[in-house]
């Protein structure tokens, strides 16, 4: 039989290797780190970059949790004893999606809250409080368009 840690070590090679390729493509920091004229608006944008990296590692380890205490119960060969700490692993993983998912929304709420219920993306929402400079279109809240020249969204 194997050893439970050759197990968790052939989970974490595989998270590694299928997960690390996305994270690796993840851009955390604004281009204009090489340039060196950063502003306010690329340190919110580089907070943000790094809640939306640090969600999908924690959504990432919640899989394999949920993966080891399923395979947990399967090879426990009848012990109540397995079968029951398989059982605590899925239900500590699902507890700890719980807090996640209710932290995500208590921010996203408090977000509504303070802009009046205008918000639709918290990170659009957050430059235009900032009076950011718009690119696009996309970087304005709904219903209003970028002035490329000012950098204003009306």
């Amino acid at each position: 039989m194997l050893n439970k840690k050759y197990i968790l070590s052939l989970f974490v090679i595989i998270f590694i290797l299928f997960f690390g390729i996305k994270c690796a493509n993840a851009q955390i920091l604004p281009p204009c780190t090489a340039t060196g004229d950063c502003t306010l608006c690329d340190m919110v944008n580089v907070a943000i970059n790094i809640g939306k990296f640090i969600l999908a590692i924690v959504g990432s380890l919640l899989l394999l949790y949920f993966i080891y205490g399923g395979f947990t119960m399967l090879i426990s060969g009848g012990n109540p004893n397995q079968v029951k700490k398989g059982k605590d692993i899925i239900i500590n993983a699902l507890i700890g999606m719980a807090i996640i998912f209710l932290a995500y929304f208590i921010i996203a709420f408090i977000l509504v809250v303070v802009s009046g219920g205008e918000i639709s993306d918290p990170q659009q929402w957050i430059e235009s409080k900032l009076i950011c400079p718009c690119k696009s279109d996309a970087n304005c809240p709904a219903g209003k368009k970028c002035d490329v020249q000012t950098g204003e969204c009306k």
